[in-house]
């Protein structure tokens, strides 16, 4: 009886493993089909080891995605009590011109002092230039970020080099904030999967606020109320046509399965488009909604189905919670305290 129970066990393992790897060929494929000939880079990192990437290898300019490095590498070098205590005083030397920056629009009166914790709120869900510029020069300078995600993440293809007004005065130097699709979703998935210490835990709960800026990337690809999504975008300077050089978009997605939770990360990297940036974005899109429905969608129902063919359906324990609201209540906490909302 043992043996045969091992058995089905075995089975079941291997006959996963068999699909997950065709899902996951057939889901290269169509995305192949969405990309044409428009230079894109994708990678994809599922919990179950899975990985799947299309010219991930290749360096992308950043862009406003940088921002999420940078985040990581200051949740290891600032300490908690400094992130939600310490007072930046922003004078109009902080604040530049000709350049995107809401937190520069909602001053009245200056100078103003914030907290890091609030300016990492407009770096990282209003993608702000001011905002990560202030961080940069009073915290952590793109070198010593770039030193640092590469001892504690382990990611090597990637290089940080200059903040974001040395980027306005020269935009070529933009070329020289880059990463491989590949690194840039490792990046993410080690941050929210491995990273617990409370630094990283605050730039989590961050990440977790509601923002309009990028829903038409990788999260409108998404249609699940219940799936989390934490994600940055980047978008490069404009040609003289008005559109982006990069358009990006680095995800970690979680989501609750029947019993228990699991997750993937995604990047999405496109340069040189040559269409409106809605095109652009709308491709992103498309690319997330075949990521979605193959891992989520296709995996989990093969799985189901296997798992009630050999039997092993009433050995499987019941998850605890069968959504986020404990994540949501967590992060909602930490965020009424730190940014007083």
């Amino acid at each position: 009886m043992k043996i045969s129970a091992r058995f089905n066990i075995c089975l079941f393992f291997i006959a996963f493993a068999i699909t997950s790897s065709a899902n996951l060929n057939d889901l290269r494929h169509r995305i192949q089909k969405i990309i044409g000939n428009r230079d894109v880079a994708v990678a994809i990192i599922c919990a179950n080891g899975d990985t799947l990437s299309i010219r991930g290898d290749e360096h992308r300019e950043l862009a406003s995605v940088a921002k999420f490095f940078n985040a990581a590498a200051l949740s290891h070098t600032v300490p908690w009590q400094t992130l939600v205590s310490d007072s930046v005083v922003i004078t109009q030397q902080d604040l530049h011109k000709n350049t995107w920056s809401p937190l520069r629009a909602s001053v009245d009166k200056l100078p103003i002092s914030l907290t890091p914790a609030v300016l990492l709120d407009y770096s990282l869900n209003m993608s702000d230039n001011n905002a990560a510029d202030i961080i940069t020069d009073r915290y952590i300078s793109p070198a010593k970020a770039e030193s640092v995600i590469r001892s504690v993440f382990g990611i090597s293809n990637f290089a940080l080099r200059h903040n974001e007004n040395q980027m306005h005065a020269n935009p070529s130097l933009s070329a020289l904030n880059y990463s491989s699709a590949k690194d840039a979703a490792r990046l993410i998935y080690k941050f929210f999967t491995s990273d617990t210490i409370a630094e990283a835990t605050l730039i989590k709960a961050i990440m977790s606020r509601d923002t309009p800026f990028g829903k038409d990337r990788i999260p409108a690809g998404i249609k699940s109320s219940s799936a989390k999504i934490f994600h940055k975008t980047g978008s490069g300077f404009n040609n003289e046509k008005g559109q982006s050089s990069t358009i990006n978009d680095l995800a970690f997605i979680s989501y609750p399965r029947k019993n228990g939770f699991s997750c993937y990360a995604l990047a999405v990297f496109v340069k040189n488009f040559g269409e409106h940036d809605a095109e652009a974005e709308k491709l992103i899109a498309d690319i997330s909604a075949e990521v979605w429905n193959t891992i989520i969608v296709d995996e989990v129902a093969t799985m189901n189905h296997q798992v009630d063919n050999i039997g092993l359906k009433q050995h499987l324990p019941e998850a605890p919670y069968t959504n986020d609201e404990w994540k949501e209540a967590i992060f909602g906490a930490i965020l009424e305290a730190v940014l007083n909302i």
